[in-house]
């Protein structure tokens, strides 16, 4: 066991701080999570106003284009034909021509050799097993 100031210095007793005291770093990320916790209000309240919504930065563009471009459409296809067709035919797509989404289906074709579309299809199986099917059997993915 250490001695002397070793001791001392290892084994204080935690004070409680206060937000004076608080360093530096920590209030930067508490003030970073508030500035984005309000930019999603201010974006969600330009949404419901039926306003555009401001985006701004490398995500800003990206988020504008998906939502031009309707990427957040959900279909619906049968539980069990998708999630065969995933693991059988996933590598090179398969799944995702079932699901008619015929632009990401060419992606997995084309960099099917990279081993990138394979483990995009476990994420995508277990993101569709989970799910409940209706009374059909049908899933939106």
């Amino acid at each position: 066991m250490a001695k002397g100031k070793y001791r001392r210095r290892n084994h204080q007793e935690p004070t409680q701080t206060n937000e004076v005291e608080q360093p530096k770093q920590q209030k930067k990320d508490t003030m970073l999570d508030d500035m984005a916790r309000l930019d999603f209000e201010n974006q969600m309240a330009h949404e419901q106003a039926g306003k555009e919504a401001p985006t701004y930065g490398f995500w800003g563009w990206l988020y504008r284009m998906q939502q031009k471009h309707g990427h957040n459409q959900l279909h619906k296809v049968n539980k069990k034909t998708y999630i065969l067709l995933a693991v059988f035919t996933g590598w090179m797509g398969g799944h995702r021509f079932y699901e008619k989404r015929y632009k990401l289906a060419a992606l997995y074709l084309l960099f099917f050799w990279t081993l990138i579309p394979l483990t995009m299809v476990v994420l995508d199986v277990m993101v569709a097993i989970p799910r409940q099917p209706d009374s059909q059997g049908m899933i939106e993915i």
